[in-house]
C-alpha cells in the first residue's frame, strides 16, 4: 500500500545517505591519513638537514611540532566530515519521516 510504498522510498533515501555519508568519512580519512604522511616526510627532512648534533635537536623539535599541526588539521578535517555525514544522515532520516507522514494524511483524508 501507498504508505508501505512510501517508507520504503524513505528507506532507501536514508541508505543512499549512508553511503553518501561512508564516502565522505573515508574520503576525510584518506585526506588526513595523506596529510599526515606529508607531514612525516617533511618532519624526517628537516633532521635529516641537520648537519650536527645541535641542529639535529632544534629540527627534532621543530619536526615533532610539524607533525602535531598536520595531526590537528588532520583530526579537523575528519570531525567536519563527520559532521556532515551525521547532518546528511539526519536529513535524510528527517525527510522520511516527513513522506510516511504526509502518506499517512493522505490516506487519512481518503477515509
Amino acid at each position: 500500500d501507498l504508505i508501505d510504498a512510501t517508507e520504503h522510498r524513505g528507506d532507501q533515501l536514508i541508505d543512499a545517505a549512508e553511503q553518501t555519508a561512508d564516502q565522505l568519512r573515508d574520503n576525510a580519512t584518506t585526506s588526513a591519513d595523506q596529510l599526515r604522511d606529508k607531514a612525516e616526510r617533511e618532519a624526517d627532512k628537516l633532521v635529516d638537514k641537520a648537519s650536527n648534533p645541535i641542529a639535529e635537536l632544534a629540527a627534532k623539535e621543530a619536526a615533532k611540532a610539524v607533525e602535531k599541526e598536520a595531526d590537528k588539521a588532520a583530526q579537523k578535517l575528519e570531525r567536519e566530515a563527520d559532521k556532515q555525514a551525521d547532518a546528511l544522515i539526519e536529513e535524510a532520516r528527517q525527510q522520511k519521516m516527513l513522506l510516511v507522514r504526509d502518506a499517512r494524511d493522505g490516506v487519512d483524508d481518503q477515509r
